[in-house]
């Protein structure tokens, strides 16, 4: 199969046992730039407002090389995930 490039989740204000950002770790072991935006600004669950209103709140190390930053809109990663931001 093959792997997907990036991704993007709902943080879920961290959920129990901080299982809204568990994933970073082990897609970073296969080198997928993974983020996870704040659940106050994009709906659980809705690709689209994650997209459209999402804000980044965490990243794994593979999304910080390729210059993702804390903060910054979901769209504005992709973008730049792209090479067009």
């Amino acid at each position: 199969g093959v792997d997907a490039f990036a991704a993007f989740f709902n943080d879920a204000g961290g959920g129990k046992d901080g299982a809204g950002f568990g994933r970073l770790p082990a897609l970073d072991e296969r080198g997928i730039a993974t983020a996870t935006v704040s659940n106050n600004t994009a709906r659980i669950g809705d690709g689209r407002s994650t997209y459209e209103t999402g804000v980044v709140s965490r990243l794994n190390e593979t999304a910080l090389r390729l210059e993702l930053r804390e903060g910054m809109s979901a769209r504005e990663a992709v973008a730049r995930l792209l090479g067009l931001g």
